[in-house]
């Protein structure tokens, strides 16, 4: 789950329990003259005039490819940037843990076309996506990308849902995945019910489009037979769609909120199914800014060697 700030904090100065402003006064060795946070920052990392998150980059050496303040804490103190250095996540789904042929959990799905019953929560807040219907359960492809697994919704009625949740606008989703195939009105995912939260294929291919009541933000980047990472913001007049660092499109993709997650059908019904294949998908109940935006796509493209 999200990990705090003070912890990053905590763990770099070797200390428990002690405040930001106490931490970062020991790591910049003014504890015998106390500075306020931003002051102390630009001492630790040698600089002066920047924020405290300009100047943690440049003392995690990402400077390139700006972090978080969080993500860039967690670079310095644990070695990793991961979805939970970003506040808000409620959900986050990945092939390199977590699948299960079943939906109680208990037989792993390990080879080639083993079906997918379950596919673990790795956020901490235990929304499993599971389908309790046998045939309708997607198929593990072991090697697919970047020596990585990848799941195959197979557009006929494979699908994968949390059930319902609180989960309202604003909402960012992540989503690592190809379409295999394209047919207008298929359904990459959506929210608890139709049209409350919905990626889907339209008009001609390879169209994707945003909505949450309303059509918006067509793009005919994500073309067939190839892997991207697509960027959803649900935030009413200000939704946004995002193709890999393509042009941002931008419109009123209206209010309904998302109420759960669903993977490659329309909302709670078994329809509109989409013929795609799934490495990894993060969703936030916040609105992110370009700075968070950067950290997720960079993660994600290097973990799945995806140029963006």
């Amino acid at each position: 789950m999200y990990r705090p700030i003070q912890d990053s904090l905590n763990q770099l100065a070797g200390t428990v329990g002690r405040s930001n402003q106490d931490c970062i006064n020991i790591l910049a060795g003014t504890t015998a003259n106390p500075r306020e946070q931003q002051d102390a920052f630009n001492i630790w990392a040698g600089t002066s005039g920047l924020s405290r998150q300009g100047a943690a980059n440049v003392k995690a050496g990402t400077t390139s490819n700006p972090l978080s303040l969080q993500g860039a804490l967690d670079t310095l103190a644990f070695g990793t940037f991961t979805p939970a250095s970003i506040s808000g996540l409620v959900g986050w789904w990945h092939t390199g843990a977590g699948l299960f042929q079943d939906s109680g959990l208990t037989t792993p799905a390990t080879a080639n076309d083993d079906p997918i019953g379950g596919w673990q929560d790795q956020s901490g807040n235990n929304r499993n996506l599971l389908q309790t219907t046998s045939g309708r359960r997607p198929l593990l492809k072991t090697n697919t990308l970047n020596s990585r697994s990848t799941i195959l919704f197979d557009g006929s009625d494979d699908y994968l849902t949390t059930g319902a949740f609180t989960f309202n606008q604003p909402e960012t989703i992540y989503i690592v995945f190809q379409q295999v195939s394209w047919a207008s009105s298929d359904t990459i995912f959506d929210g608890a019910s139709g049209n409350s939260m919905r990626l889907y294929q339209n008009l001609t291919t390879p169209t994707i489009n945003m909505t949450a009541g309303a059509d918006t933000n067509f793009s005919t980047s994500a073309t067939i037979g190839s892997y991207f990472i697509v960027t959803t913001i649900f935030n009413g007049a200000s939704s946004i769609l995002q193709v890999n660092n393509l042009t941002e499109l931008s419109g009123n993709a209206s209010t309904n909120n998302a109420g759960g997650f669903t993977l490659g059908i329309f909302g709670n019904l078994v329809s509109a199914p989409a013929n795609i294949q799934v490495a990894e998908v993060c969703l936030f109940n916040t609105a992110h800014g370009s700075t968070d935006r950067t950290s997720m796509k960079n993660y994600l493209a290097s973990r799945y060697n995806i140029s963006i």
